[in-house]
């Protein structure tokens, strides 16, 4: 089991001093959210911290300064004010500076957010599902053209880099505000008040204001559909794990991935096609807005955290 310790930061945050404070502290991986090098674009979704600039010259600091196993970015798409050449030139700015990871997201609008309620109301415009299908191809191709390696459907690697990802793993536990968790087959998430957190953890209890508990199927089917997320997997690990062949478990559902080109497998390896990525990621973008989306719509309502 890998010990690396990643930490997640935006450009604001990186200057010499952080950079020696967190290589001491045994950080091996550093995440940027950069979301965009448009300072229209950063400007219309709200980023103010920082602009373009500063995102170069810190992508810069990192670079020059090493000590990182990886450094991975992140870039959003499908965005307000965003134009189909103006995510070309993010990519190409990304792929020029040579960073090793780049992960791409696309815009997820909660029901809370004052983003999603402007779309609602016509204030906000967003591309449409076809422009959206036409970046994602364009951010696919552009980084596999680079050589970079598709390390998730959202994510590139280039090649012989350990990958960077926060809940790309079986198990983790999320620490502060709104953070969540996922232990064996437990699902939980903290309070998203501020206020109750810290008056919480500061008695010495769990800051924990929801939680779930998934039955055997569950676990086995929120594994498969992360696999599915990481361009495939193994059946041999499949059956390791829960005991059960996926072929009879999950037949029908696999048979149609198949039958539509989503995935190929062969023995008893399952692969995401490039064909199938764009289906895989309408997949995780529907979890994402339904689930996940649920789960801090009541962390929102019931702040008050559980400690009995």
């Amino acid at each position: 089991m890998s010990n690396d310790i990643g930490v997640e930061s935006n450009p604001d945050d990186l200057n010499e001093r952080t950079l020696e404070f967190l290589l001491d502290a045994g950080v091996s991986k550093l995440s940027m959210g950069v979301q965009s090098f448009s300072d229209e674009t950063l400007k219309a979704i709200g980023r103010r911290s920082h602009d373009a600039k500063q995102s170069l010259d810190a992508i810069e600091l990192v670079m020059d300064n090493g000590g990182f196993d990886t450094f991975s970015i992140d870039l959003m798409f499908s965005l307000p004010t965003q134009s189909l050449s103006s995510l070309k030139r993010d990519l190409e700015i990304a792929i020029e500076k040579g960073v090793q990871q780049v992960a791409t997201y696309p815009l997820l609008l909660f029901p809370y957010c004052k983003m999603y309620r402007d779309e609602k109301e016509g204030k906000l415009r967003l591309p449409n599902k076809k422009i959206e299908k036409r970046m994602y191809d364009t951010i696919v191709d552009s980084f596999t053209d680079a050589g970079y390696e598709t390390c998730s459907v959202w994510s590139f690697v280039k090649k012989g880099v350990d990958k960077y990802g926060s809940v790309e793993r079986d198990e983790y536990i999320g620490i502060g505000v709104g953070a969540m968790s996922s232990v064996n087959q437990y699902f939980y998430a903290n309070t998203a008040s501020v206020e109750e957190y810290i008056q919480t953890v500061g008695e010495g209890a769990l800051p924990i204001t929801i939680g779930a508990e998934f039955q055997p199927e569950g676990v086995a089917a929120r594994w498969l559909s992360m696999s599915f997320y990481e361009m495939g997997f193994d059946k041999r690990e499949f059956k390791k794990r829960f005991g059960m062949d996926v072929d009879e478990k999950f037949k029908s559902f696999l048979r149609w991935l198949k039958l539509f080109g989503i995935i190929k497998v062969e023995g008893d390896h399952v692969r995401v096609t490039r064909k199938g990525m764009y289906s895989i990621h309408l997949m995780t973008k529907t979890f994402l807005l339904t689930f996940i989306a649920e789960a801090c719509i009541a962390c929102m309502k019931n702040p008050k955290p559980v400690t009995d």
